[in-house]
This record gives C-alpha cells, sequence and structure tokens, in this order.
C-alpha cells in the first residue's frame, strides 16, 4: 500500500509545475516579441508567431485573422492543423455577421466555447473538426482590434487555467504589436517611394524638362527662319540645339545612375566611383580620372561621408559646370585624410554659392564637420572648381598598424 507524498513534497512540486508554467509562459512572449522586431515579412512572422503560441499552450490546431483596413473583413492570415475544408470555410469572415470572431472583433473581449457543438455560431466549424473546445482571443494594438488569435483543443479545464487564460491574453496582445509594426514599416516604405518619386519630379522638372523645353523652343524658331527664307539664322540655332540636348542626356544619365543601388556596400569608395564615373562622365563625353594613393583605411561611416561628398561635387560639375574633364583624388596619410574633386568647368562666385545656390555646399560641410573635418572651395566664374575634403587620422576610424 502506497503512501501519500509529504505536505512538503507535495508544495514542492506544485511550485515546480507553477515555475515550470510560467517559464513557458515567458519564453512564448519572448518568441513572439522577437518575431516582432525580427526585419521578417509579415506573413512568415504570423507564422511563426502562431506556431509558438500554439505550442506552448499545448495545441496541435489554431488561426490567425487579420481585419482590413475598413475594419469589416477578417481574412485568414496563417493557420495550423485545421482540415483543407475548414481553411477554406475560415478564408473570409464578415466581422458585421452572427460569427465567432465577429464577436471577438465587435466587443475586444476573449471568447471560450465549452464545445461548439452547441454553439450556432461555430456549428459550421465544427461539423469539420475533431476538437470541441475554441478560445479566442482579440489582436489588439493601440487599443484598436487588428485580428483574432483562434486556438482549438479538447481538455476544457486546460483553457479554463488561468494561466493558460493570461498566457493566450497576452500572445493576442505581442501579436498586435507585430501587426503594428509591419503595418508602420509598409507606410514608411511607401513614404520612402513617394518621397523619391516627388524627388526625381523636382529634377525632372527643374533639369531635363527645361532643357527639352528649351530644344522644342530653338526647333520652332529654326522652322519659322526657315520658312521665312532666313536659312543662315536658321542654321545658326543648329549649334544651340545640340549643345541643350546633350546637356538634357547628361541630366538624364545621371537621374538613371541614382536610380541604380549604390555599389559602396559591396565594392568599397574607389570601385563605387569609378562605377559612376564610367556610367555618368564617360557616357557623356567627360574626360575623368580616378586617383586612390595606396589603399585607404577608413570606417563605413567616413566611406560614406567621402563617397557622398565626391558624388554631389560630380553631380555640380556635370549639372551646372559644364566641365569636360572631372578628377577625383583620395590620399590618407599619417596626418588623415585628404580628397579632392576638381573640374575644369564655368566655376562658381564662392560668395554667391555660400549663400545657397542649390549647389549642395552646406550639406557637404555638414557632413565634413560632423566628422571632425574641413572642407575648402577653391573656384571663380569661367576658372573650374576644386573641393578639397580634410579628415584628421582620429576621425577616419583607420586601425594603427
Amino acid at each position: 500500500m502506497g503512501t501519500d507524498p509529504a505536505p512538503d513534497e507535495r508544495t514542492l512540486a506544485l511550485l515546480e509545475q507553477q515555475a515550470a508554467d510560467r517559464t513557458r509562459k515567458l519564453s512564448a512572449l519572448y518568441d513572439i516579441l522577437e518575431a516582432a522586431s525580427a526585419p521578417s515579412d509579415l506573413q512568415t512572422t504570423i507564422t511563426r508567431s502562431l506556431h509558438r503560441v500554439l505550442k506552448a499552450v499545448k495545441s496541435d490546431a489554431g488561426a490567425i485573422h487579420l481585419l482590413d483596413k475598413r475594419g469589416e473583413t477578417l481574412r485568414l492570415a496563417a493557420q495550423q492543423g485545421l482540415p483543407e475544408k475548414t481553411s477554406a470555410l475560415l478564408e473570409k469572415i464578415d466581422v458585421r455577421e452572427n460569427t465567432l470572431a465577429g464577436w471577438v472583433v465587435r466587443h475586444n473581449e476573449l471568447l471560450l466555447i465549452p464545445d461548439m457543438r452547441t454553439d450556432d455560431r461555430a456549428a459550421s466549424i465544427a461539423a469539420l473538426s475533431d476538437h470541441a473546445v475554441l478560445l479566442a482571443v482579440p489582436i489588439v494594438a493601440n487599443e484598436q482590434v487588428r485580428g483574432v488569435l483562434t486556438v482549438l483543443g479538447d481538455d476544457l479545464g486546460h483553457y479554463t487555467a488561468q494561466e493558460e487564460m493570461d498566457l493566450v491574453t497576452s500572445v493576442g496582445e505581442q501579436l498586435g504589436v507585430v501587426v503594428e509594426n509591419a503595418r508602420l514599416r509598409q507606410q514608411m516604405e511607401e513614404l520612402v517611394v513617394m518621397e523619391e518619386r516627388n524627388r526625381l519630379a523636382r529634377e525632372l522638372h527643374d533639369s531635363v524638362t527645361q532643357s527639352l523645353y528649351s530644344v522644342t523652343l530653338f526647333a520652332e524658331a529654326g522652322i519659322n527662319l526657315n520658312e521665312a527664307g532666313e536659312y543662315e539664322r536658321a542654321g545658326q540655332l543648329f549649334p544651340d540645339i545640340l549643345e541643350t540636348g546633350r546637356q538634357a542626356l547628361k541630366e538624364m544619365r545621371l537621374l538613371v545612375h541614382k536610380l541604380r543601388p549604390s555599389a559602396l556596400e559591396k565594392e568599397g569608395f574607389a570601385k563605387a566611383i569609378q562605377h559612376r564615373l564610367n556610367a555618368v562622365e564617360g557616357r557623356a563625353g567627360i574626360k575623368h580620372q580616378l586617383i586612390v594613393h595606396g589603399d585607404p583605411d577608413m570606417s563605413q561611416e567616413v566611406e560614406e561621408t567621402i563617397f557622398h561628398v565626391t558624388q554631389e561635387a560630380l553631380n555640380n560639375a556635370i549639372k551646372h559646370a559644364n566641365a569636360d574633364t572631372v578628377r577625383v583624388e583620395l590620399r590618407q596619410d599619417r596626418y588623415g585624410l585628404t580628397l579632392i574633386v576638381a573640374d575644369n568647368g564655368l566655376g562658381f562666385d564662392l560668395q554667391a554659392a555660400a549663400e545657397g545656390s542649390g549647389l549642395g555646399l552646406v550639406s557637404m560641410r555638414e557632413r565634413v564637420e560632423e566628422l571632425g573635418g574641413s572642407i575648402a572651395y577653391e573656384s571663380a566664374p569661367g576658372q573650374g572648381a576644386l573641393i578639397r575634403v580634410q579628415l584628421p587620422a582620429g576621425a577616419t576610424g583607420a586601425t594603427d598598424e
């Protein structure tokens, strides 16, 4: 005849069980929080979260529905362990109809159905499922319902335990964070795309459109002069048409280059700038030279700054200076890093440029000064331009040998 465990043993066993349950709950919440912060797409994150929560509550079947933008329809985002016919039935749910998920959305409350066969709202699901118990909780973010988490099971006592109810409720809240983060990421991506479109529209209007408009004016004037029999004056317009068309072509090549992903991260400064010179200046008929002394050792931040300053200076040369020769030179010694970008173009008035001429000089200066460096401009109308950037050794992020 066996003996009952001593009271201390029963207490210890109870405490161990409580500790195990709490660890299971915290582990599930941690996994879902990790999924919320991971850079995965929403579908992948939702599927992983459902798998983890079902494992935590010891269920083999469940689903996650997400509410559409209009707040009227729940769409099946992920499911596990549901028969094909059940999945098809739950693919789309109108929250205004008399359904379990619709009730959860409208009331923003947890719903526990002990036996789906006795509830008219669950009759269609019960007919296709081997499970009796249904537990549904709202997925909430910013006090708004974003969807519904549904768990199917067989042991009612398991789901009525406060520990399990707290776990599923907490999971619903964390899934709300997942959905909200995904929504914010999508909005951010859409905003970035919109800003890029607006930028390209401005540049097309400010440069290419105006150049093409000038071409049409020259051509129209040439036609009128030709019809009037002034053939010599009409012929004098051809060089202007040719030059304006070439400038428009330069601008278009520059815009196309900006649309391509930067090679900086993959290939480093020298190869990225050489690619830029070949793709833009080279095709525009501008002689170009890149001189890199040795193998400069730069941190990622410094390399990005030097790259952007170089690109800005080259952009000025092709858009404003009408240069036919450019030179980029990079040197690093024990005193620091020196960058020189020079062209033989029209040049500019330093004082006027400092007051804001669209050359980007202010942004270049700010980038360099943030790293403790200095930038100097040498130019005058008709005498080309030279930009010199100097960064002290301590600011380059170089490793000591």
